[in-house]
């Protein structure tokens, strides 16, 4: 109220103030969703409130579920409040590891799992009890990891195979054991020097007709045991024609690791 008096006259007038409050609110924090999620934006303001959104929303909650900075304005009788959250969406979990895995002796293999900045945060959990993103594998065997956060879990199994590189079995398919000179004997040829070396030829009935514990045997076609069985001058050829089936078992080591391979199939006996 404000009076004012001049000559004996006293004026009075009045004036009336109203305070409306700022329609302030507090959207929560930047935070990220999960592959398919959807979050509630709220702005805590009751109904009467007009908010506009810069999705072109309007209203005082909205539900999102892309990635995006969303910016809210609240008016009230010409009071206005702005406010924004950033919302981000995390990747899917994603193991990038093969099913099958050739290592060679005395190698290791590098495997790393770590997620990219793109996904939730995660933990890692291997077979062997370690938690850390990568691992060396030194030997062969059956394998798995476990990638985790807040949204997924996702496991894979995997299988190393050891073997010892730049050691090949050649074992012909059939051979002409008849004594003319060509095409005479049958035998594995192998391009490295075994640390052990075995190789069985069984006739149909399960019987052993070749064994060889020498890389440099070979089999003439004669049936194990006989005399001269060993020999080509014998010319004795005491096995049938047919189908046989053998088995190559070689061990190599490289230090103190031993290594065995085996392989197996059928030769053919012709004349």
């Amino acid at each position: 109220m404000a009076e004012v008096s001049q000559g004996g006259c006293l004026f009075r007038d009045t004036l009336e103030v109203e305070v409306r409050p700022i329609p302030e609110f507090a959207l929560a924090t930047d935070t990220v969703l999960c592959p398919g999620g959807v979050l509630s934006l709220e702005t805590g303001l009751s109904d009467d409130v007009l908010v506009t959104w810069n999705t072109g929303e309007v209203g005082t909650s909205i539900d999102v579920n892309q990635p995006a900075t969303y910016v809210a304005t609240s008016q009230v009788s010409g009071c206005q409040f702005v406010d924004s959250i950033a919302v981000d969406v995390s990747a899917p979990i994603v193991i990038p590891l093969d099913a099958l895995y050739e290592l060679c002796l005395d190698d290791s293999l590098l495997l790393d799992v770590e997620q990219g900045e793109g996904v939730y945060s995660s933990s890692y959990a291997w077979d062997d009890g370690s938690m850390a993103p990568r691992r060396f594998i030194k030997r062969g065997g059956l394998y798995n990891v476990e990638v985790s956060n807040v949204c997924d879990t996702s496991t894979h199994v995997f299988e190393v195979q050891q073997q010892v590189c730049g050691c090949q079995i050649y074992v012909p398919t059939a051979f002409t054991p008849n004594n003319d000179g060509n095409n005479d004997a049958w035998y594995p040829v192998l391009d490295c020097s075994p640390f052990e070396y075995k190789v069985t030829v069984w006739d149909r009935w399960g019987r052993p007709v070749f064994q060889a514990t020498d890389p440099s045997e070979v089999w003439y076609g004669q049936v194990e045991g006989t005399p001269g069985s060993k020999t080509r001058e014998s010319g004795r050829y005491y096995a049938i024609d047919g189908v046989y089936m053998w088995e190559v078992i070689i061990e190599l080591r490289k230090g103190l690791v031993p290594e065995i391979i085996r392989q197996n199939g059928y030769v053919r006996v012709l004349r």
